[in-house]
């Protein structure tokens, strides 16, 4: 009798640190976000010509994701996204982007949160190939992106998001006229609103 109110006291004591897991569900959502500033780069291989300058984007998604019991969260989303450059020039891209956020503060109304992921995307009618054999091409480029961010907890089924993210696209390289090989990057540091509905 002694042991077992010996072990009920000893569970009790230890119940403040033990981690309950997170309520696993599944959810969808959508996220706008909007660039602070980007700089694209081109690199034309015929010695040492490289050419940088500033970009805006823009872009809207929407996501399809899973809270695992650590109470942090898988995303697999679409986006597509606009690339506007000095002199009124755009482009736009769309694409395929897979994330994990990493979520402190399970239970509390605001929770920060470190989110990594990649990308897959595909610019159509590029402007780098206008002028060349390859015009009206489109290229594909691979993404990495980082963000810091804050999830508000608005109801049992409504989530809030904001973030700061940074996102580099590196597209693939092409040769024009047979034998100039371009390469290009666009980089950019955006904030990131969206709202998850959970189910």
């Amino acid at each position: 009798m002694r042991t077992a109110q010996f072990l009920s006291i000893a569970l009790l004591s230890l119940s403040p640190f033990v981690v309950q897991a997170a309520d696993v569900h599944s959810f969808v959502g959508a996220r706008y976000s909007n660039s602070v500033s980007g700089e694209y780069t081109l690199d034309l291989d015929d010695g040492d010509s490289e050419f940088t300058g500033d970009l805006n984007s823009k872009a809207f998604g929407i996501y399809f994701g899973r809270t695992n019991k650590r109470n942090n969260r898988w995303l697999l989303g679409y986006e597509s996204r606009t690339f506007d450059f000095d002199g009124g020039d755009s482009e736009d891209a769309a694409g395929l982007r897979a994330d994990i956020h990493f979520v402190w503060g399970e239970g509390k109304k605001l929770q920060p949160y470190l989110g990594v992921g990649a990308g897959l995307y595909r610019l159509s009618d590029a402007l780098l190939l206008q002028g060349t054999d390859k015009e009206g091409d489109s290229l594909s480029g691979f993404a990495f992106q980082m963000g810091l961010g804050a999830k508000y907890i608005a109801s049992e089924k409504v989530e809030l998001d904001i973030a700061f993210e940074r996102q580099a696209i590196v597209w693939e390289e092409v040769e024009v006229f047979d034998s100039l090989v371009v390469n290009s990057a666009y980089v950019h540091n955006s904030l990131v609103l969206g709202a998850a509905f959970n189910f």
